[in-house]
């Protein structure tokens, strides 16, 4: 995966074979926020190209691996390059989530796989986007998944919006660890 000048933007190699090769318009420089991505065996890719508040979210993220970890086998984030699309439930208005959070658990008789969509969200577009939230919110009432691969339980789930602001990030740590099941601790 390149942007736009054409430096290096690669996947990691465990999820390599899943990540086709695309080409990113539009994007310009970086900043790392002290977070050396390609250390990281759970980001897909070795830097982040985006936003404050998607930097924000990749910090938090790498903020709780520990507690995931403890819960989780296996998981994974994948910037959604225009991979995957949702249309709201009440109109079929479509948008792409920034972020889609992969994590995967054994279990006694099933493996448990969790898909989470993720939309970091500066505030002065909170208001006009809160459609998208909505859509979120309601995945976990309103989607429908139908049996993937026999002996996995898959659930699929959207978080409120991810601000690193007050009052959006009481909301998103809420849902984090109640969808997620670690615990609360900052």
């Amino acid at each position: 995966m390149t942007h736009r000048d054409r430096s290096e933007y690669k996947t990691r190699s465990s999820v390599k074979a899943v990540c086709k090769s695309v080409t990113i318009t539009g994007m310009t420089g970086h900043v790392r926020r002290n977070t050396h991505l390609s250390a990281k065996d759970w980001y897909v890719y070795d830097d982040s190209y985006g936003t404050d508040q998607e930097k924000h979210f990749i910090k938090y993220l790498n903020d709780h691996v520990d507690r995931l970890r403890e819960r989780y086998d296996d998981f994974h984030l994948l910037r959604n390059e225009k991979a995957v699309k949702l249309f709201a439930f009440e109109n079929g208005q479509a948008f792409e989530p920034d972020f889609l959070l992969f994590l995967r658990r054994s279990g006694d008789k099933k493996e448990a796989i969790m898909q989470l969509f993720i939309e970091p969200k500066g505030s002065h577009l909170a208001a006009q986007d809160k459609w998208k939230e909505d859509c979120l919110k309601q995945l976990k009432h309103d989607a429908k998944t139908f049996i993937l691969f026999q002996g996995s339980d898959y659930k699929i789930f959207g978080l409120p919006f991810f601000n690193d602001s007050p009052p959006w990030i009481n909301d998103f740590r809420e849902s984090f660890k109640t969808t997620l099941g670690i615990d609360g601790k900052e």
